[in-house]
């Protein structure tokens, strides 16, 4: 393992959130770095700094003490944070003395920590080592010893899991579809709609194929917003759908980087913070769904503040199917400013899943969506794991 992945590793398991920067050369013999959105975001969230009313200008520079982590020790610095007269404000950082511990193309992590700033250079600094338990003297190894690391109602599901797991396998009513309610019942949870999490504030997401992606959460577009060419979710199955059953559905997965068969992606627009879905076929309908980055990375919070990731075994005995739950990857605190970087580049993607169902003899369509997924090994790029556990 690298000492990048070693880092990642440790602050996911005490479920601390970081930003991080990788200054170029260019970057660093100018002392200027660009504030790239996902680390605007994070400073927003963490209410450290919020370049959106910050005006633009030398006389509007905000000049704030940090520190920064070294190996055995931490030191005291600033960092400036500006928005240039030029190149339309675009937001700018600087941190005084990076340049004595920073090499071009590093990896610079920012942790925000009781309105402070702490940094420390990910590409140099190993924190399995740093961190060993010979160093409990250490200031970095007390920093990072203060963090919390699981809370009493993941101790207490934890307990839960691996008794139902012990039970063997559980008979499903509903086959493939039902591991997740089965797992609820179990626990004692009643079938609902609600967006909120499952078990005491813990969100749960049970699969018995970790090859095919987890649902992050449904969203619907903003129909109501001035940019929005659509009213409602089925107009889309509308232009761009087909014929199943003599009724127009949609199902298919929506990419930043590559249009799909219908000629449908995501435009993401950094400047108005909106998640366009466009169509490459028809100009009419470029840009025609709606999604603010703010609505996506609100919802990531609120759904996955801590969940636990649930991986079932399958067996089909005499038509019938059976789930036995084998494990459990634990995450909390997501890094919902990586979002909309994760979904440029297709580590996040959507789903519609436009159907019909009839209802008072009527026929009506249904969009159980849209889904934003995410392939299982990628979890930890967005929403940090602070454990994995084998539930037998």
């Amino acid at each position: 393992m690298t000492t990048l992945q070693n880092n990642i590793e440790i602050l996911n398991k005490k479920a601390i959130s970081f930003g991080i920067l990788s200054p170029t050369k260019n970057a660093l013999d100018k002392s200027i770095i660009d504030a790239i959105y996902s680390l605007r975001i994070f400073f927003k969230e963490k209410k450290y700094h919020n370049y959106e009313y910050q005006k633009k200008g030398e006389n509007n520079k905000s000049l704030k003490s940090c520190k920064i982590l070294l190996e055995n020790k931490i030191i005291d610095t600033k960092v400036s944070l500006y928005r240039p007269e030029t190149k339309d404000g675009d937001p700018r950082i600087w941190i005084y003395k990076l340049k004595k511990f920073v090499s071009p193309n590093d990896n610079i992590f920012l942790i925000v920590r009781e309105g402070n700033l702490f940094i420390f250079n990910s590409s140099k600094i190993d924190l399995k080592k740093v961190l060993n338990e010979q160093n409990n003297k250490n200031e970095i190894f007390l920093f990072f010893d203060n963090f919390k690391n699981e809370s009493n109602i993941a101790v207490e599901l934890k307990d839960k899991l691996k008794k139902i797991s012990c039970l063997g396998f559980l008979e499903s009513k509903k086959g493939d579809k039902e591991v997740g309610e089965l797992l609820e019942r179990q626990l004692g949870i009643s079938a609902n709609s609600s967006k909120n999490p499952d078990y005491k504030g813990i969100e749960l997401k049970a699969k018995h194929n970790n090859k095919t992606r987890a649902n992050l959460f449904a969203q619907v577009p903003n129909y109501t917003h001035s940019l929005s060419k659509i009213k409602k979710i089925t107009e889309i199955a509308d232009q761009f759908g087909y014929h199943q059953n003599g009724h127009m559905v949609l199902r298919n997965t929506i990419f930043a980087t590559k249009s799909n068969s219908q000629g449908l992606k995501f435009n993401i627009d950094y400047k108005k913070e909106i998640l366009f879905e466009t169509s490459v076929n028809d100009k009419s309908l470029k840009d025609f769904a709606v999604w603010e980055f703010q609505t996506l990375i609100n919802r990531l919070k609120k759904k996955h503040k801590e969940t636990f990731w649930i991986t079932a075994e399958k067996k089909e005995k005499n038509n019938k199917v059976y789930f036995k739950y084998k494990s459990v990857v634990h995450t909390a605190n997501p890094n919902a400013h990586m979002l909309i970087d994760l979904i440029s580049k297709d580590i996040v993607t959507m789903d519609h899943l436009i159907s019909t169902k009839e209802e008072n003899g009527k026929i009506k369509r249904i969009e159980k969506g849209p889904l934003f997924k995410i392939k299982p090994r990628d979890i930890s790029l967005l929403i940090p794991t602070v454990d994995n556990f084998d539930l037998s």
